[in-house]
């Protein structure tokens, strides 16, 4: 790291006031705090302040700009770089605080610069106290010992929406920091609904590791009174009607009504995920009930609205809840005809118009989101000419994905079947525009993008299957979805070669199997899944050489 000029700060040039929730807040005096720092990078911008600054904006913390431990500071409290943020004013680093590998809970500080690197602001939640019981001594408690004690005061067996999610972190009390189980509970609606805590919602419980005693509890979920009736996830499915016309007149019990999770309190369709700003003539309800039908100028803009927002929730209480950076530009109505596509420079999916509206089908707007999910993972996925491998493995995962949220509502008819409401609407109508599990290998390859990435989605929907997705019990196929999903996933973080024209097939299994290991308990092993993965690429004739 390359050390720069003096950062240390004159005490007239600085504001230190106390905050309600935040510690040390130093603002300027009318200048910046520190000069311009040229190029160097963010965090180390950051981290030297910091250092410079120690007596006043830290106390007697160890700083680090490192990524790995160093010898000898097991016993101090650790401040590192965490996310850095990009905005119009320039760079937001933010610095973590944790003790002998445990995350002291809310333990951070922000430093904000410009673009040029000179800070001009502070905020910091630092603990000044080293916690006063260490790990591994004897009475902690293990972490399903802990999920009981919350269970005593809130009722989520046989509720989970997935696994909880438990981690130890020093957590703050009554003046002290105690080691602490960190539990965080999604949780569905408890019927009948008596009390809020029968609703559906998202909980986070502290329980103390060596007290056993209920710390806290919160419910984190933002209540609205917001709600959509949308097609879950189309007409053709609901009502079992393979050859359902499009001209048809589609009755009540076609339509689901929903609750919209999220929306700002500006009455459009806009939220933490989507924003539907994109659509002409988008409608705005102040009393966000946006109960629309088929017809009417609103229903695809709350269907596009909807299922974004949902699938982005659902991946964000299995652990992926920094996909997106900002909010996903929707259009809704878009004049590019009977078609459908994801525009990465603009961060927007666009679905088009025809007999039946590209996105009155949920299944086409989950596809075109899962271009958008790989393109947040790896920044331009499809940068590669038209119809290779790389292109073919996006379209067959957005298939896949469309197929597997909805695997349960197709559970007896079309299971793997994509846009069979939207197919209904073509020149000559089809049961549906794809499939998931075609007999297709690499001897069928054809050159087109969509048609190879049949082969694709046939070894995801087939991993999945294996997986426990033929079960005849919920909850197995339910483990199954998640299973799955974490592997697909992951699997693209190890796909982000520069030259994407370059990649095939087999690199894809490569990043499965990758994956299999690094997300089980032994890296040096190949992962739990291994035999299993290779079985079902092989037989689509993807090996490893």
């Amino acid at each position: 790291m390359e050390m720069l000029s003096n950062l240390s700060v004159p005490l007239e040039r600085v504001a230190v006031q106390e905050h309600t929730q935040m510690k040390d807040v130093i603002g300027t005096m009318g200048d910046f705090l520190t000069p311009p720092a040229a190029k160097a990078r963010p965090s180390d911008v950051a981290i030297q302040f910091t250092r410079a600054n120690n007596d006043l904006v830290a106390g007697p913390y160890v700083l680090d700009g490192q990524t790995r431990p160093i010898p000898g500071l097991e016993q101090s409290a650790v401040v590192r770089p965490g996310t850095v943020k990009r905005s119009p004013s320039g760079y937001h680093v933010q610095l973590r605080q944790s003790y002998q590998g445990i995350p002291i809970y809310g333990g951070r500080a922000v430093v904000h610069m410009t673009k040029e690197r000179s800070v001009y602001f502070y905020v910091s939640d630092l603990q000044p106290k080293a916690p006063e019981v260490e790990t591994g001594k004897a009475g902690e408690i293990s972490a399903d010992e802990a999920l009981e004690v919350v269970a005593a005061q809130l009722s989520w067996k046989k509720r989970e929406e997935s696994q909880p999610r438990c981690r130890r972190v020093y957590y703050p009390y009554e003046g002290s920091l105690l080691l602490a189980w960190c539990i965080d509970l999604s949780l569905r609606a408890q019927q009948p609904i008596q009390t809020d805590r029968d609703r559906s919602s998202d909980w986070r419980a502290m329980v103390d590791a060596y007290g056993a005693e209920l710390l806290e509890l919160r419910d984190l979920s933002i209540y609205d009174t917001a709600w959509a009736r949308v097609f879950y996830p189309n007409p053709v499915v609901t009502l079992r009607q393979e050859n359902l016309a499009h001209d048809a007149q589609i009755p009540d019990k076609a339509y689901r009504k929903v609750r919209l999770a999220g929306l700002d309190d500006s009455g459009f369709l806009r939220g933490r995920y989507a924003d539907t700003s994109k659509t002409p003539n988008r409608v705005r309800e102040p009393s966000r009930q946006f109960l629309y039908k088929r017809g009417d100028p609103g229903f695809t803009e709350t269907m596009a609205y909807c299922f974004v927002s949902r699938v982005m929730n659902m991946l964000r209480r299995q652990g992926w809840g920094t996909l997106f950076s900002r909010q996903l530009l929707l259009n809704a109505h878009a004049p590019i005809g009977d078609n459908s596509k994801f525009l990465p420079s603009r961060w927007e999916l666009r679905f088009g118009k025809g007999k039946v509206m590209d996105a009155e089908d949920a299944s086409i707007i989950l596809h075109e989101l899962g271009h958008a999910i790989q393109d947040a993972q790896v920044p331009d996925w499809a940068d590669s000419p038209k119809h290779t491998p790389v292109r073919a493995m996006g379209e067959g995962f957005g298939d896949w994905l469309a197929t597997l949220y909805f695997a349960e509502q197709r559970l007896k008819f079309h299971p793997t079947c994509l846009g069979d409401w939207d197919a209904r609407g073509y020149t000559v109508p089809r049961t549906c525009l794809r499939r998931v599990d075609t007999a297709k290998t690499m001897s069928d390859w054809e050159g087109e993008e969509h048609a190879d990435g049949e082969i694709w989605s046939a070894a995801l929907w087939e991993l999945y299957l294996q997986l426990g997705g033929d079960s005849s019990k919920a909850r197995t196929r339910k483990e199954a979805r998640e299973t799955a999903l974490k592997l697909v996933l992951t699997s693209h973080l190890y796909l982000s070669d520069g030259m994407r024209h370059t990649l095939k097939f087999e690199h894809g299994l490569d990043a499965l199997l990758t994956a299999d290991r690094f997300t089980s308990a032994d890296v040096t092993q190949p992962g739990p899944h291994d035999p299993l993965i290779r079985d079902v690429f092989a037989a689509r004739e993807i090996s490893l050489s």
